[in-house]
């Protein structure tokens, strides 16, 4: 099959556009309440999210991202029709539903009746209390990837839910409401459950044709014990950049004070600018390499492949250099309380560096079967990523942990680089380029 890539690239700068919004409303968001509510609160406020954030991925055993892969290669008129796919959506709920209302009601009664968690105790009772709302949210969002509608996919969590945190900070301040742990945990539930309604308004006609279903087409396979697998490897995978951050502002609040868990996260925050197309490029390549890989059209892969590695390698090095020059200046942006971030920043902007040259190897493993490989990878990572924390953070604070997730990181790109190379016969990475301006110049 011959693909357009012209075509693809036009629809891709139409979610660019939609992106770079939503990283703008994720950044002033972020200036926004750490302006606000100051340093301290903003680092209890950013453990309660990263706590929720990780509990949201065990809890949902990866089904979300399971069935935005399977909707993808099946298309929403036979997965709608296709029984065993039905089963994938009872599985989810069998599962989720009553696990996330034990984590809602167990988080009420352990930080709000029982005042467990100290200091973090009142947002930690929020971010469980609304639970529920979260994952609701997280599945929807997936539907709506699968459904090859990446704007839709994240017009609740990125547009809806930041603009909501701004306008909420914003009211506090011109109030002159407390700036407290109390008030940025209302603003919290008010702006999920904004976004939460956002996401549903836009789903309801493709949600509808799903439930309808029609007239049946033979089942695909279905193993319970796969399909769980699969999630497993699915969430971890997928999901394993996000992971490392938020391990790094539990461990920083754990061993360290809730200003250098604000630190790692601003720092962060900041530092994801450098996989900004990278992002962008994943919502529209995602469902295509599923779909190329489950036609068995090596053609069709491989050119998304080498787009990918395009779009990646220069736009990485380009945001880099920009980051690494400005981050003195860029974290004052949050306030002179975080004047101190600066080379957390520049740790951070490393690790995302290193992603980006490897392009899009976990994604590439994830979304051709071999999650399995990906998952070891992403677990070798991580448990690095761990020790290094453990050893630096007592004495570097945040930026020991974004020194950890740098080096991490870095170890993440060669080994699923090579991966790609072995499994799949592609490699992602931008040594590829390095290859082809050799053999044009011989």
């Amino acid at each position: 099959m011959k693909v357009k890539t012209s075509r693809i690239l036009r629809r891709l700068m139409g979610i660019a556009g939609m992106r770079l919004l939503a990283f703008a409303l994720a950044f002033v968001q972020a200036v926004v309440v750490a302006r606000v509510f100051g340093a301290e609160v903003f680092g209890i406020y950013s453990f309660a999210i990263s706590v929720i954030t990780l509990t949201g991925l065990v809890v949902s055993f990866g089904l979300d991202q399971y069935i935005m892969r399977e909707l993808a290669a099946r298309g929403l008129d036979v997965a709608a029709r296709d029984a065993g796919f039905r089963r994938i959506l009872r599985l989810a709920l069998s599962l989720v539903v009553p696990l996330s209302l034990a984590t809602t009601l167990l988080g009420i009664a352990a930080f709000w009746l029982r005042g467990a968690g100290g200091l973090y105790s009142i947002p930690l009772g929020m971010v469980t209390a609304t639970f529920g709302l979260l994952m609701l949210r997280k599945f929807l969002e997936a539907l709506a990837l699968g459904l090859k509608q990446p704007v839709l996919s994240f017009v609740g969590s990125k547009i809806v839910f930041p603009l909501a945190m701004i306008v909420g900070a914003g009211l506090v301040w011109l109030t002159g409401g407390a700036r407290s742990d109390l008030v940025i945990s209302l603003v919290y539930g008010a702006a999920l459950l904004l976004s939460l309604c956002a996401i549903a308004l836009v789903l309801r006609r493709p949600l509808a044709a799903l439930l309808r279903g029609g007239d049946p087409v033979p089942p695909s396979p279905f193993d319970r014990r796969h399909t769980l697998v699969a999630g497993y490897h699915l969430v971890l995978v997928l999901s394993g950049t996000m992971i490392a951050n938020h391990m790094d502002a539990i461990m920083i609040a754990s061993m360290s004070t809730p200003v250098e868990a604000a630190y790692a996260r601003i720092a962060w925050r900041l530092a994801e600018g450098v996989t900004t197309l990278q992002l962008i490029a994943m919502l529209q390549y995602k469902p295509l390499i599923a779909e190329a890989h489950g036609s068995g059209d090596r053609a069709a892969l491989g050119q998304h492949i080498r787009t990918l590695t395009w779009i990646l390698s220069l736009s990485g090095i380009a945001l880099f250099v920009f980051v690494e020059l400005t981050a003195d200046w860029l974290v004052l942006l949050f306030g002179s309380d975080f004047a101190g971030a600066a080379m957390t920043l520049r740790a951070y902007a490393v690790g995302c560096l290193a992603v980006m040259l490897s392009g899009s190897g976990v994604v590439l493993l994830t979304m051709t079967g071999n999650e399995r490989a990906a998952s070891r990878i992403l677990w070798i990572a991580l448990v690095l990523n761990i020790a290094l924390n453990l050893a630096l953070i007592p004495f570097l604070g945040a930026l020991g942990a974004g020194i950890a997730t740098a080096l991490s990181q870095c170890l993440l790109a060669i080994l699923t680089t090579r991966a790609c190379r072995r499994s799949i016969g592609f490699d992602p990475s931008f040594l590829t380029l390095l290859r082809q301006r050799r053999s044009g110049t011989s």
